[in-house]
Formats: structure tokens, sequence, C-alpha cells
């Protein structure tokens, strides 16, 4: 996920990082030449999913009333989990916190049933789309379904 935050531009990307998911940021100032910045999100070996690739899927980054926020699908791709979006907050584009699950009610302000989320702003009206594998519950099978997505 790419984003244009002042002059810079922020990369998101999902991986591993001590046998963990984590969500990696780079930075660039012309998409082309990109600087790794740290660790937007990471999880611990507490965190209630731990696959081996990870468990964040899909981050998608948007400021909102000077507050920066990232949805990520957290899931280990069973039926169960695989519309599990969390919504962490930050000041700050470059941190969202070390996600342990036990952590959840002070560092996740919303859980959303999407996968693979990304936001659509049109106007004053925001929409959120879902999206994911044939069989897994998606609500348009091989397709994408939105909605409207409002900030309370």
């Amino acid at each position: 996920m790419v984003v244009q935050i002042g002059s810079l531009w922020f990369m998101y990307a999902t991986g591993v990082k001590d046998g963990c998911g984590c969500i990696s940021v780079l930075t660039s100032d012309n998409l082309v030449d990109w600087q790794f910045a740290g660790y937007a999100l990471t999880s611990t070996d507490e965190a209630p999913m731990n696959p081996p690739w990870g468990a964040f899927e899909s981050p998608f980054v948007l400021e909102y009333e000077g507050m920066f926020y990232l949805f990520t699908t957290h899931t280990n791709c069973s039926r169960a989990s695989y519309h599990n979006t969390l919504v962490f907050c930050s000041s700050d584009p470059l941190r969202f916190g070390e996600y342990t699950g036990a952590n959840h009610d002070e560092l996740v302000v919303a859980t959303l049933p999407v996968h693979a989320g990304e936001i659509v702003a049109d106007g004053d009206r925001n929409y959120i789309t879902t999206c994911g594998w044939n069989n897994c519950g998606v609500s348009i099978e091989g397709g994408v379904a939105i909605a409207d997505l409002r900030f309370e």
C-alpha cells in the first residue's frame, strides 16, 4: 500500500519480524528510491495468531481528522478469522504499536468483518471494500463488495 503524506510517500508492507507478523514502512520522496523507516506495527509470540507467514495482511493507511488509521486483516486464513480487520490509530504514521492480543482493547479502535479492506473517499463519504478467495464466506464470491464507512 502506498500513500502520500505531506511531501513523502509511505509504503506499508506485511512480513515477519523475529517469527511474528509485522507491517514495515518505507519512505520515498520520488517513488523510485525507498528507505526502510521501521516497523509500523509488530506482534509478539503472545498474539492470538502467528502463522509462519505472519498474521497481518493487506495494510491500508489513511489520515482522518489529524490522526492516522491503519486497517489490516488479522488472519491465519481459517474461515473463522478470514474476515477480521483490525483498525489501529496513531498520531504518527510510522508507529502503531506492538500487538500482543492482551492489549487489544488498548490498541485496536475497531474490528471490522472485512478482508483486505481498502478505503475509498468520495467527498464527505467514505467506503470500505472487502474481497477474498472463493469459498471463504466472501459477500460476493469472486468479487468485491463495498459498504459505507463511518468514523464515530
